[in-house]
């Protein structure tokens, strides 16, 4: 459960989040109130794309090999080799590549990771990867 003035959680299939202002937030706690300000069912192709939205902000980037599964799994046209980028992804990678939004090396390497300019275009290079 996320702690604090605007918090998200995740219980299940369902994201929630707390009331924003700090103050009503500590006047809902103090009266025994439960602070949630909202809440949303999460879909299988919405739970996907947070988790690609989420992990190539990680230092560590996101495998490649990940990209283009769905709520079925990892893309069944992938080659025999362990951690090959998705066919259909090759072009997008390169270009992600050659605009300075992914890193070369881990793009070698089977990874999505973000350059510096890529970390402030982490939206456009997370919708490139999704499409």
């Amino acid at each position: 459960w996320g702690a604090g003035p605007g918090a998200h959680s995740h219980l299940g299939d369902v994201r929630l989040w707390n009331t924003k202002h700090p103050v009503a937030w500590a006047g809902q706690i103090a009266t025994g109130h439960l602070p949630v300000a909202g809440y949303e069912a999460i879909d299988a192709d919405s739970r996907e794309l947070e988790r690609i939205m989420l992990g190539i902000r990680l230092r560590e980037g996101i495998e490649l090999a990940s990209l283009g599964s769905g709520p079925s799994g990892p893309p069944t046209d992938l080659p025999d080799a362990a951690g090959a980028t998705p066919p259909h992804l090759v072009p997008v990678v390169a270009g992600l590549v050659a605009d300075g939004l992914l890193d070369a090396s881990a793009a070698m390497m089977g990874r999505a990771v973000l350059t510096l300019r890529g970390r402030l275009m982490a939206d456009t290079v997370t919708r490139a990867l999704t499409r």
